[in-house]
């Protein structure tokens, strides 16, 4: 698949995406998110990252770490059903 397809159909998920600031409680979930999962990104944020797109509706969460792994599932279904729906044929899509 081309890589303008991918972005395309993943632009709906990220378009939700809000901004956190480097240092924030929710930056921080990420980074501890990334660094547990040997993710190499977060690791060590250049000097320049100045924020981090992030997942919408925190709201209610008052542990962070929580809810970047439920925003990571939600993410990680939202991905797997777009696959899934790749795989129908168009009578199946359509149905």
């Amino acid at each position: 698949m081309c890589n303008l397809c991918v972005r395309n159909k993943v632009s709906p998920i990220s378009r939700e995406a809000h901004q956190a600031d480097n240092g924030n409680p929710l930056w921080t979930a990420w980074q501890d998110l990334h660094v547990a999962s040997a993710w190499p990104l977060m690791d060590r944020p250049p000097s320049g990252y100045a924020w981090l797109p992030v997942p919408p509706d925190a709201e209610g969460y008052t542990d962070m770490a929580a809810f970047v792994r439920d925003a990571l599932a939600k993410f990680k279904s939202e991905m797997a059903d777009l696959g899934s729906n790749e795989e129908k044929s168009d009578d199946e899509r359509a149905a």
